[in-house]
Parts: structure tokens; sequence; C-alpha cells
């Protein structure tokens, strides 16, 4: 499981269940995966 998450959030390119699908990004070129915590959706650091 992630133990950080990075502050800047991005729009998921869509959810499935407790997983969320984030679009890739300049800083993480591969498409991340972290699950739902308290709502927000963040990209991994």
């Amino acid at each position: 499981m992630l133990r950080k998450i990075a502050r800047n959030c991005i729009k998921p390119a869509y959810t499935e269940g407790p997983l969320c699908w984030f679009r890739a990004t300049p800083r993480n070129p591969k498409i991340k995966t972290v699950l739902q915590g308290d709502g927000s959706l963040c990209e991994p650091s």
C-alpha cells in the first residue's frame, strides 16, 4: 500500500470500485492506481 500521497491532485481517468485509475502525467509517465482513502483523488508520489 502507498505510504505517501502527493499534493498534486489530478482527475482520474475513471474509477472502478475502491480503485482510481489516473492518467499519465509528466512526472509519472506510467498510469498509476491508488486506493480511495479519505475520498481525495491524488496521484501517488
